[in-house]
């Protein structure tokens, strides 16, 4: 990993119509994961894995340490090194029960396109994927 390569990344995620807050976010994200790499600054398969549980020794929340990963899967994807990437999420311990079933969830999504409302139909998944529900 270079930092031109870095910097090239982020350039392109701005030109995909990021807000400059993600971009930010990113940048910070993926300026961590540099700066805790090796020496050689080389990726290898487990990289990823020791990086996150070096964050939470750090003492970073679960939910922040999965938005790290985010910014280096997200990286990695770029310069086509899927194989490195970590897939999962971290779970809360103290995450709270969701408020909606599956079956109202999938209700929910089918009512708004049956309404033809894709504003409603994409907020409702975007829930759903940050897990306000569901």
């Amino acid at each position: 990993m270079t930092e031109d390569d870095m910097q090239r990344f982020l350039a392109n995620y701005a030109k995909m119509n990021r807000s400059e807050g993600t971009v930010k976010f990113y940048r910070r994200k993926l300026k961590r994961f540099y700066d805790d790499l090796p020496a050689d600054k080389t990726i290898r398969y487990g990289t990823l894995q020791k990086w996150r549980e070096s964050l939470l020794q750090d003492g970073y929340t679960p939910g922040s340490v999965n938005a790290f990963l985010s910014a280096a899967n997200s990286y990695l994807d770029y310069i086509g090194h899927r194989e490195y990437q970590l897939a999962g999420q971290l779970k809360d311990e103290k995450s709270p029960q969701p408020e909606l079933s599956r079956a109202e969830y999938l209700h929910l999504l089918r009512t708004a396109k049956a309404l033809d409302k894709e504003k409603v139909y994409l907020l409702v998944k975007l829930f759903a994927a940050t897990g306000l529900f569901a």
